[in-house]
């Protein structure tokens, strides 16, 4: 992204400009679409314009999700560089009376001081949003040493925006694919039909101390292939996950599987789960982009983290974790237990969740 300032919607008479400061990767970014949702309904008629910094890393950005949603009509990025800073202070205080709000993930308190004498003080807004509601820390445990339940990240970002009140989930999707963006999609999809019940699985991850056995994954397709007939399956991930997809594809030898692991954008890939009917995975950003389109998700998660803290949007999610001794380690590299909390969640513990799912849905 070489342009300071993008522009995306052709210039029109706003009531008012709202900004909205979120950085960081995928799962970061979609687990604030309801916040930015919400934004978009109690700011009817504003010109909604995304401050974030310019990554300089192969990783998906924010601006790369919430360009997608359809809300934003223009995007600041900067660098850690004074000229950036001077720029965004600019595009600010062009603007009457402006208002932000600021969904920043945990930070430091060092950082968020920062931040808000930045906004307040030297750009000048006087309505800001989201300081006075922080995204709680990590890793928290009570005074037994015991991991606490934290409340979903998404909420917490949707009380800090409602000054601590809890709001209702705004409607799904949160995510507008283009009709070329399903047009590509269906000449991936053989025999596409809406009437097949489809499973969106996501066997791979970036972090390791994420990734549920592959062998696990592929004992639980061919269970699922030999126990239901009007069943398929697609494969999401990157091209790095392309190893885990082809050994599942190797192992299952059918039809009734494929992989659209690193074919497809981001959007491409919300097109995609269009036409799945639940999500079965790691906790990934493919699981909150999946729960993000409006799928119930059925989450493998490592202890790794607080239980809640990443877990998919709404109440219809089954989410499958064992809690041991060590959880909360935080780690992305399980070398002294090999992701133990990850390996005592077998293939019977996933399947009869997922059984569960599909008999739930032949009842609808």
């Amino acid at each position: 992204m070489n342009n300071f300032f993008k522009r995306t919607k052709s210039s029109i008479n706003f009531r008012k400009t709202v900004f909205v400061f979120r950085i960081g990767n995928l799962g970061d970014s979609l687990v604030a679409l309801p916040s930015v949702r919400k934004i978009e309904q109690l700011n009817p008629g504003a010109k909604i314009v995304l401050v974030t910094e310019q990554s300089s890393n192969s990783y998906v950005t924010t601006w790369s999700i919430f360009k997608l949603t359809g809300v934003f009509h223009d995007a600041v990025f900067y660098k850690k560089k004074l000229l950036d800073i001077i720029r965004v202070i600019c595009s600010i205080r062009k603007e009457k009376n402006p208002s932000l709000y600021y969904l920043a993930p945990h930070r430091s308190i060092k950082a968020v001081r920062r931040d808000k004498f930045f906004f307040e003080k030297i750009c000048g807004i006087k309505e800001i949003k989201g300081f006075d509601f922080l995204v709680e820390p990590e890793a928290i445990k009570n005074s037994a040493g015991k991991m606490m339940r934290q409340e979903k990240e998404s909420v917490q970002l949707l009380k800090s925006i409602n000054e601590g009140v809890t709001s209702e989930l705004p409607p799904r999707p949160y995510i507008q694919p283009s009709k070329k963006d399903f047009a590509k999609v269906c000449s991936l999809v053989p025999n596409f039909s809406n009437s097949v019940f489809r499973i969106a699985l996501t066997p791979g991850s970036k972090m390791l101390s994420k990734k549920w056995p592959i062998q696990r994954y592929s004992d639980f397709v061919s269970r699922v292939l030999q126990s239901d007939s009007a069943v398929e399956i697609i494969i999401f991930g990157t091209v790095e996950e392309e190893y885990e997809a082809n050994f599942i594809l190797t192992n299952s030898l059918s039809k009734r599987v494929i992989s659209l692991v690193g074919k497809t954008s981001i959007g491409e890939s919300a097109a995609a789960l269009t036409l799945c009917s639940v999500y079965v995975g790691n906790d990934t950003g493919t699981m909150h982009l999946a729960s993000s389109m409006g799928l119930p998700c059925l989450g493998i998660f490592a202890s790794r983290a607080n239980p809640g803290r990443w877990e998919p949007f709404g109440n219809e999610n089954t989410i499958l974790r064992k809690e041991l001794p060590c959880s909360g380690c935080n780690l992305e590299i399980c070398a002294n237990h090999a992701n133990k909390c990850l390996t005592e969640i077998t293939v019977d513990n996933v399947f009869k969740a997922f059984s569960d799912i599909r008999n739930r849905y032949q009842e609808e």
